[in-house]
Order: C-alpha cells, then sequence, then structure tokens
C-alpha cells in the first residue's frame, strides 16, 4: 500500500501515485499526429514514446486500411511495424 505522505498526492477525492503523476507529466505535452482519408477514417497514426525526459522518444507508427463501407479490413500494431505483421 502507497504511505500517503511519500507516494500518493490528492486530486479532488482520488489519490494518484507520484509514479503515475511523473508519467502524466512527462506526456502531458508529446504531440500525436493521424492522418485522415477524405471520408475521416484514421489511416495513419504517429506517436511519440520515451521512458523518461532525458532520452530521445521513440516514433511509433501504426497503420490502417478500410473497405469501401468504411469497416476495417487491417490494421498494423507500431510495435510490429518493422515486422510487417497485422495485429
Amino acid at each position: 500500500m502507497w504511505d500517503s505522505a511519500e507516494a500518493s498526492r490528492v486530486i479532488g477525492l482520488m489519490q494518484v501515485p507520484v509514479m503515475v503523476e511523473r508519467s502524466i507529466a512527462l506526456h502531458q505535452h508529446t504531440p500525436a499526429l493521424q492522418l485522415v482519408d477524405p471520408r475521416g477514417l484514421p489511416v495513419v497514426s504517429i506517436a511519440l514514446c520515451r521512458a523518461s525526459s532525458d532520452i530521445e522518444p521513440q516514433i511509433l507508427g501504426s497503420h490502417a486500411s478500410f473497405d469501401m463501407a468504411g469497416r476495417p479490413v487491417s490494421h498494423w500494431d507500431p510495435r510490429l511495424w518493422a515486422d510487417r505483421a497485422p495485429a
């Protein structure tokens, strides 16, 4: 269990662990790009991820395909992008 004096802060009525607060602060202003087709469907998403503020962010890109009716046909997970393996 967390010691409220050391490991968490009270935000509203909820206690949030300091580790979660640091993660939120790290990713708070991180940009995310999303490309959409003319129908407004997300085709490509690009996210920047890093574990701490002193290292370069890792660029993760996902790709999705849709049929003519707008139903998802395929989706590639960013962690599997190098293998071109579907998620």
